[in-house]
């Protein structure tokens, strides 16, 4: 339907005697669809508009092009928009595909809304001219076909001067014909079209035609080549939505992570992007995800079936039917399923192509469809039972040329009834095939297949069987809870014997119980099915023995992990077991990592690599953990880039599979190495999707995990809300519910994030939860950082002794390990110390500091060393050499995000330049004393631990009011940091104000 500038109720027009329709216009797609960018192809528009006038009484024509989806339909809605409120008289045209045989239908669309503006253009035209105007805006009323072609043949040669003079009267001032589609449009207007461009009316007329380029027919290719040389013509073609444009239709989906994946499947292309975005599955729960792989979303698919509506019916059965074989087909698979002759369906799809549904994908009988978008919109809207019926015939086929179980699973799945146990054999035996490299597949068919096995006593160990390789399918999709609960109810049907099946399967399902939380119990099963297995030296035993040791380290027992992982390799060697072998050298790797014997661990991790980096996707899937283990190893080592490479692998391969086991460990461990190297961009993506994939399997390790590596990010980034609250949720977790040394991680993330919230006494509080000063329960590796943080904490609270005492732990510690990255943070702890002690003497240890965590690839402690050596050069008299310091330091920082440190860095240019020889008194009680009312009263509450947002609201005052206020308070105080700020204001006031909130209440 149309739309103009004036009234929109619909009004009667009369010429003559005639009626011209009183119904209310619907909104067409034109007007509703919703554009996303496209600011550029707006403002050439607006440009075009511009320049079609009064003042130039000439026509101008506007071509718009692009591929199906690509939004020339929404742009055309917005610049008519646009044109309505630029004084302009705006008619829309569109054929839906059902009227492409109408003559005029284009035309006759775009003047069906009859309002005051047309009924003066019409009156004021030649009586015999309105005739002809009235048989053609008529023509799709249900007049005679044998008149309506007289009468366009009459039009054509009188070059359809009714219509041009019909144009001219509606060009006051200005008129703007905008018509979409134009690719499918009837003969009769591309004649019309063709003959206005050839002659233009002599009038401000601005036609805007959107068309597919690759569908444009030859009559409309010819109609566009034939324009009067006069006109001035606009090419705009629609490439797709580049990723920033296209992050507002994102916007509300749940992981940066997700929503990159979906960009790249679309391919820019906002049509797609729409489908994509619609088929994602909802979940209002955690234990929704057990439905993925039984309730499919359908998405919205209706652009893409208005396109099958024009097709004949022959064109319609192909591609039907093509859509049964999948996104791409064959050919001959196709003629047999159909049992037609191969050349008329070999021209049915070139048919197809020529309409750009399909397009060939090598030489020969092997096509695909344009997007599997589309090839998902055609199988969707076909009819049920004919496409179980094309499903069978096209497994009979498959069968007889003897194809994979594999290749007639998909069909099969569609076709299977009850009791067919050939079928359920079928499926069964893809769903083997399948288990590693698609498991959400695997998951699909065993489902099925189960459903159609006859709930019969002599088919219980059949069941048994196949409800073990679901269980493995779903726990390897994230679906632990489901697959403990199925694996145990097969177990307690599965027989005895064969012993090593039922012994896998305990293995398997002690991995799932460990990621859930349920040591004790599953111990105990371990150890009692190593016992049933006797004396018999199969694979399986290391398999168990495997799960026993990872449970070990999960205790915190790493001697007792590495005993029992060695006692696994010992059996695996002998089988020659890559993957199982892998995982074992990881294990033992990590353990002695946690232990401290890092020369060992550097030997097991050498032959760990070897054989991680020669595995082909089939074994990676049965050794995922190892790259978990190889990976946290390489980032205890400080292999940085070696982590980085593994937990990629691993990642990249988890994503292509669906196998999503231990995805969020490897993202991540993914995102506390981008962290530390300091890409803080990508270490957010990939953590923000390890704790969304965390949060719906619900494993309380993963949890751990996610949670306090996401804290860990936000630190960095400034995100103080988030960094508290998420490393509080991690601590939250149910008590060894991860390994011990995860949970310690989790700790000292939490401490970091309440010592940089002000609240130093709750960090140190937390060495309490850790084991006590000798921190038993953390990695050797993580120590020496758990002592550098309890030494800001101490100097924040002013208790130097203590500071120093936990800087000469933090050098003990680095020195058995022998790091040179744990050495200089080291060294770090005790230049901050010396800068309050002895500042004359911290440049030295400094620059030390500095210099070694930039060779160890820990670019954020980097930073925070270079701080330090800033101050420490200031002390010296270095004034202008400080400032150069602190100055590179806050701009490398904001370069990486790193928003906390960049803050402190130019704090403490502020803070250095205003502290000249005769400037005020820097002691800290004069100094509180000097802030304004409003600084004290903020300094107050930054002491009660309160953020800025809470500061502003509490205040009702603009958070960037209150950075401004605080960014004050430090430079007066002389501090860098708000555990500093709620120290001097505790030195000044020990009472604390009656109102303000406590930490809790933060939190």
């Amino acid at each position: 339907m149309a739309r103009t500038d004036r009234n929109p109720r619909q009004s009667t027009i009369s010429p003559g005697s005639e009626a011209w329709g009183t119904t209310e216009p619907a909104p067409t797609p034109t007007q509703t669809e919703t554009l996303f960018g496209r600011k550029d192809v707006l403002n050439s528009l607006s440009g075009a508009l511009r320049q079609t006038g009064p003042r130039q009484p000439v026509a101008r024509l506007v071509k718009i092009t692009g591929d199906p989806g690509v939004g020339k339909t929404a742009v055309l809605g917005r610049f008519a928009g646009i044109a309505r409120s630029g004084n302009s008289h705006v008619f829309t045209g569109r054929v839906d595909g059902r009227d492409d045989e109408e003559p005029f239908s284009l035309f006759s669309d775009a003047f069906d809304d009859q309002h005051d503006v047309v009924r003066a253009a019409v009156e004021r035209l030649p009586p015999w001219q309105r005739e002809e105007l009235n048989t053609t805006l008529r023509l799709t009323m249900g007049s005679d076909r044998a008149g309506v072609a007289d009468a366009v043949k009459c039009m054509a040669q009188t070059g359809f001067r009714s219509v041009r003079g019909f144009l001219e009267q509606l060009a006051v001032p200005r008129l703007v014909l905008v018509l979409d589609d134009c690719h499918v449009t009837d003969p009769a207007s591309v004649e019309l079209l063709a003959s206005l461009l050839r002659r233009p009316p002599q009038a401000p007329v601005l036609f805007v035609l959107a068309y597919r380029n690759r569908q444009a027919t030859p009559r409309l290719q010819a109609a566009l080549r034939g324009r009067s040389e006069q006109m001035v013509v606009d090419h705009i073609h629609l490439e797709p939505l580049p990723e920033e444009e296209a992050e507002e239709m994102l916007a509300g989906e749940a992981t940066a992570f997700n929503r990159r994946h979906l960009y790249r499947e679309s391919e820019g292309n906002p049509g797609y992007l729409k489908a994509l975005i619609s088929e994602q599955p909802v979940f209002t729960a955690r234990d929704d995800l057990s439905r993925l792989h039984h309730t499919p979303r359908f998405g919205n698919y209706a652009r893409y079936t208005e396109e099958l509506a024009s097709l004949r019916p022959e064109m319609r059965e192909v591609a039907d039917a093509a859509a049964i074989i999948g996104h791409e087909f064959e050919a001959g698979l196709l003629t047999q399923m159909l049992g037609r002759k191969e050349t008329e369906v070999l021209g049915t799809i070139g048919e197809l192509i020529r309409r750009d549904l399909v397009h060939p994908v090598v030489r020969g009988q092997y096509f695909a469809f344009r997007h599997p978008v589309v090839h998902r919109a055609i199988y969707n809207h076909s009819e049920l039972s004919w496409r179980v019926d094309m499903h069978l015939r096209a497994d009979e086929v498959l069968c007889s040329r003897g194809a994979s179980a594999c290749e007639r699973a998909p069909h099969v799945e569609q076709w299977i009834r009850h009791g067919d146990l050939a079928a359920v054999g079928i499926l069964d035996e893809a769903a083997r095939a399948m288990a590693f490299t698609d498991p959400g597949k695997a998951s699909a068919w065993l489902t099925t297949a189960l459903r159609a096995l006859p709930q019969q006593p002599r088919f219980e160990a059949q069941r048994a069987g196949m409800m073990i390789l679901l269980a493995e399918a779903r726990g390897a999709t994230g679906q632990l809870r489901e697959c403990r609960d199925l694996m145990h109810e097969a177990l307690s049907i599965l027989p005895r014997d064969p012993v090593a099946q039922h012994a896998e399967a305990v293995a398997f399902v002690a991995m799932v119980q460990r990621l859930l939380g349920g040591r004790e119990e599953t111990d105990a099963m371990l150890r009692l099915e190593l016992g049933a297995l006797g004396c018999e030296d199969a694979l399986v035993r290391a398999s168990l023995k495997f799960e026993i040791a990872a449970g070990q380290l999960h205790s915190g027992d790493p001697l007792g992990c590495y005993q029992w992982a060695q006692e696994a390799l010992a059996v695996v060697e002998r089988h020659g077991h890559r993957p199982l072998q892998a995982s074992c050298l990881g294990l033992m790797a990590m353990a002695n990592t946690a232990n401290g014997r890092t020369e060992l661990a550097y030997e097991l991790l050498r032959q760990a690599t070897t054989i991680l980096d020669g595995m082909l996707d089939s074994e990676l899937a049965q050794s995922l953990d190892a790259v978990m283990w190889i990976g946290w190893s390489e980032v205890l080592l400080e292999r940085w880039d070696e982590a980085l490479r593994h937990f990629e692998k691993g990642v990249g391969f988890a994503m292509r599979s669906g196998y999503r086991l231990f995805l969020p460990h490897l993202l991540a461990g993914k995102a506390f190495v981008l962290r530390d190297r300091g890409k803080l961009t990508e270490a957010h993506v990939a953590v923000e999707h390890a704790v969304y994939l965390a949060e719906r399997t619900d494993s309380p390790e993963e949890l751990v995990n996610a949670y306090a590596v996401r804290g860990y990010v936000d630190i960095a980034l400034g995100h103080l809300d988030s960094a508290l609250q998420n490393s509080l949720a991690a601590t939250l977790q149910p008590r060894h519910s991860a390994s011990g040394w995860k949970e310690a991680l989790a700790l000292r993330i939490l401490g970091e994030a309440r010592l940089l919230g002000g609240d130093h006494e709750g960090c140190l509080a937390l060495v309490t939860d850790a084991g006590g000063p000798d921190l038993p329960t953390a990695d050797a590796g993580s120590r020496v950082a758990w002592y550098e943080l309890l030494v800001r904490a101490e100097l924040t609270a002013g208790r130097l002794e203590r500071a120093e005492e936990w800087a000469q732990r933090a050098v003990h510690a680095a020195d058995l390990l022998g790091q040179p990255g744990r050495m200089a943070l080291a060294t770090l702890a005790q230049a901050q110390v010396l800068l309050r002690q002895k500042p004359e003497a911290a440049l030295s240890p400094a620059q030390d500091a500095a210099a070694g965590l930039e060779e160890a690839g820990r670019v954020i402690d980097a930073l925070r060393a270079r701080l330090v050596v800033g101050l420490a050069l200031w002390h010296e008299g270095r004034f202008d050499d400080a400032a150069k310091e602190l100055k590179a330091t806050q701009l490398a920082c904001e370069q990486l995000g790193a928003t906390v440190l960049a803050r402190q860095a130019r704090v403490e240019r502020r803070r250095l330049a205003a502290r000249a020889p005769h400037a005020r008194s820097t002691d800290p009680e004069s100094c509180v004393i000097a802030l304004t009312g409003r600084e004290q009263q903020i300094a107050a509450l930054v002491s009660s631990g309160l953020t800025n947002r809470l500061i502003a609201k509490r205040l009702h005052i603009a958070e960037k009011t209150v950075e401004m206020h605080l960014s004050n308070v430090f430079a007066k105080l002389g501090v860098s940091n708000r555990a500093a700020v709620a120290a001097a204001v505790a030195r000044d006031d020990p009472e604390p104000l009656a109102d303000a909130p406590q930490t809790s209440d933060m939190k």
